[in-house]
């Protein structure tokens, strides 16, 4: 859930590690349809889990916008022949679960009492209706009148 804010997506951080097979993990942020996942807003690839556990974390392309009080979902995706784990939290909390059998096309739902996978999120807060600053604007303010002055200079 994103807080009382809008936030535009920074940075995923999850533990994972790497057990057998290729070494590929594709995480993706999701939209909310219904209490299951939905739409994916970007996706991350990560080749680089060890088997002792790994922080993963990765820098958002574009940027998704996340509004305020929202539900969304965080799915990992191993490779065709990955085995891989998402560690859970360390502080008890719990989320509702979903899984799919085929590679997100449907999902089914596990239940409100799942143990929260260990992730981060960061964002930029958004600005609904940027206001500029004072100081901004009396140079503007002071700016106009001047290049009006320099115009009519340069045409006489």
């Amino acid at each position: 859930m994103v807080g009382d804010a809008c936030y535009k997506l920074d940075t995923i951080e999850l533990a994972a590690f790497y057990v057998t097979g290729t070494n590929a993990l594709l995480v993706k942020v999701l939209e909310d349809n219904a209490g299951l996942p939905g739409s994916e807003l970007e996706s991350f690839s990560f080749t680089n889990l060890n088997g002792s556990g790994s922080i993963l974390l990765d820098t958002s392309l574009l940027n998704p916008e996340l509004s305020a009080s929202t539900k969304y979902w965080l799915a990992a995706f191993p490779g065709p022949d990955t085995r891989a784990a998402w560690n859970d939290n360390s502080i008890g909390d719990t989320t509702p679960g979903a899984c799919s059998t085929d590679g997100g096309v449907n999902w089914n739902s596990r239940g409100d009492n799942q143990s929260a996978g260990a992730f981060r999120i960061t964002g930029t807060k958004c600005s609904e209706n940027p206001v500029p600053e004072p100081s901004g604007l009396l140079a503007l303010m002071s700016g106009l009148p001047m290049a009006g002055f320099l115009l009519r200079r340069k045409r006489s």
